[in-house]
């Protein structure tokens, strides 16, 4: 959506299509702006998972911790996302399903225990960001959130996804310069 307002993507909803002109605003700026949303909506997004487990009756012995980490997890993982997206543009969707999504889901150790897991999926769990959000989760609910339970782990390992997120992000558009390929269409006068 971003993209689209100011510019760079057409706008599509429903039968309806636009595509305003480009907006003159440097890469960097770009990505901070989405950032910025991204920070604003993760407080919304983990506020909404308290509350749904709250309506579940689900016990929550500490919300704010819960919620402070599950806000603290989007952030970390949507900056890496939009710095992907930034990096590799259009085929940074497919690598963020893949990298996120297809070996984030059995490298969780959510459903299936780790120990029960091929090798390489217990490797990925190492770094891959679900298993952390889950062991940090996992501290918080289950073990009322000590350290050796998994929290202090998770919490380091977030902020090292968070790090690699700006650094590559802040790199990446400082570094690559967009160039056109194919014509360029001009918009025509009319007098």
């Amino acid at each position: 959506m971003i993209d689209s307002a100011l510019g760079f993507a057409p706008s599509e909803i429903g039968p309806k299509y636009s595509h305003i002109p480009a907006v003159p605003i440097p890469r960097l700026r770009t990505l901070l702006l989405k950032w910025a949303i991204m920070v604003g909506v993760a407080p919304v997004v983990s506020g909404v998972y308290i509350a749904v487990g709250h309506l579940l009756e689900m016990p929550l012995n500490r919300p704010w911790e819960l919620f402070l980490y599950g806000a603290f997890a989007i952030v970390a993982v949507g900056i890496t996302a939009l710095s992907i997206l930034a990096a590799l543009g259009s085929a940074g969707l497919l690598v963020n399903r893949v990298l996120f999504i297809v070996l984030g889901l059995p490298s969780s150790g959510g459903t299936i225990p780790i120990e029960a897991t091929p090798k390489a999926v217990a490797w990925l769990a190492n770094f891959e960001p679900m298993h952390q959000v889950f062991l940090g989760t996992r501290a918080i609910l289950f073990f009322d959130g000590p350290d050796d339970a998994g929290l202090s782990r998770a919490v380091w390992m977030t902020m090292l996804g968070l790090v690699v997120g700006l650094v590559l992000g802040g790199a990446v558009t400082r570094l690559l310069r967009p160039q056109r390929t194919g014509p360029t269409v001009r918009p025509s006068s009319v007098d």
